[in-house]
């Protein structure tokens, strides 16, 4: 299994509409702007020291790989698939290479290659390549993710209930069966999956499912038709205060990276409503963003001098370094 980055660090940038985009900055800048330089100019390096090995011995298959993950932390998805590719072409069981190309396909929402690339790494994760051996349940948890985002619900619980037979103490399967429930509309369902889930991921999952009555409240009741923000400062809403998502260990474990977007109805009583996910992220990353808009404060968008509801977008950015 691949060790994650000692260095973990989440963004939080508020983006309403068109063109006005506020970062919520971090506690103790210049702390944070040192390590992150080092960790840049670290991977550059490694970066480098695997194309120099690559030019010596091309085949392999181990060097491409490792240079994948390296861009993989440097979020260059193109360049990593690249990598990743390579990798299998020179070793085409390599399941754990494939494993990886798909994630970095999600990255770039290109689902349906990050399916066949995870159904690739099912089907070869009985070999071990260079000490790295595929576990059944993390392959179809990422085949499962993909059929999700694809909107093949009924096949997406089918490969997250294998994952979960397989191996138990795997939560997170269970946990994304609620989810594909909430994506259905299926409310009840997804209160039952919680009531299988630990005190931690239950919570999670009950926040999405808040966010989805927070949406039907906010279409019908709060806001029926509010306001599209242009790019007038003075019809925006004021953000007061903002904090950033937490990092899920099952993310930082996976090494996740990317961006949670929400969809928010600012309303003129300076309540949140209307919560829609836009873009996903898989781990529980959607859920604790959800969480933390909740401590979101804003003085409402104004219009002809009284406050209005408007609808907005929010955007949780989460890297690893």
């Amino acid at each position: 299994m691949r060790r994650p980055s000692p260095y973990i660090t989440t963004f939080l940038s508020l983006c309403i509409w068109v063109g006005l985009t506020i970062a919520a900055p971090p506690s103790q800048p210049a702390a944070q702007s040192s390590p992150y330089d080092e960790w840049m100019a670290k991977f550059r390096k490694e970066v480098e020291d695997a194309k120099q090995k690559i030019a010596k011995t091309p085949g392999d298959a181990s060097e491409h790989y490792r240079l994948g993950g390296l861009y993989e932390k440097l979020t260059k998805w193109k360049d990593a698939i690249a990598a990743y590719s390579q990798a299998v072409k020179i070793k085409p069981d390599f399941a754990y290479a494939y494993y990886d190309m798909g994630w970095c396909h999600t990255r770039l929402n290109n689902y349906e290659e990050a399916l066949k690339a995870h159904q690739q790494a099912e089907k070869n994760m009985q070999i071990t390549s260079f000490n790295l051996k595929l576990e059944v349940e993390k392959a179809n948890y990422a085949i499962g993710w993909d059929l999700y985002m694809l909107r093949q619900y009924n096949e997406a619980i089918a490969c997250y209930v294998k994952a979960a037979e397989i191996a138990p103490a795997f939560q997170e399967a269970v946990y994304e069966i609620g989810r594909v429930y909430l994506a259905q509309g299926d409310q009840e369902g997804a209160r039952q999956v919680s009531n299988k889930l630990d005190p931690h991921l239950k919570e999670l999952l009950l926040e999405e499912m808040k966010s989805g009555e927070l949406d039907e409240k906010g279409g019908a009741t709060d806001a029926p038709n509010p306001l599209v923000l242009k790019t007038k400062n003075k019809t925006r809403p004021t953000i007061l205060h903002a904090e950033k998502a937490k990092y899920t260990s099952m993310a930082h474990d996976n090494n996740v990276q990317g961006i949670v977007i929400l969809s928010v109805v600012f309303g003129a009583n300076e309540k949140i409503t209307g919560v829609r996910i836009v873009n996903d992220l898989p781990y529980g990353l959607a859920a604790e963003s959800i969480i933390a808009l909740q401590k979101l404060k804003f003085k409402p968008a104004m219009k002809d001098g009284k406050p209005v509801s408007v609808r907005g977008r929010l955007e949780f950015r989460f890297n690893l370094y």
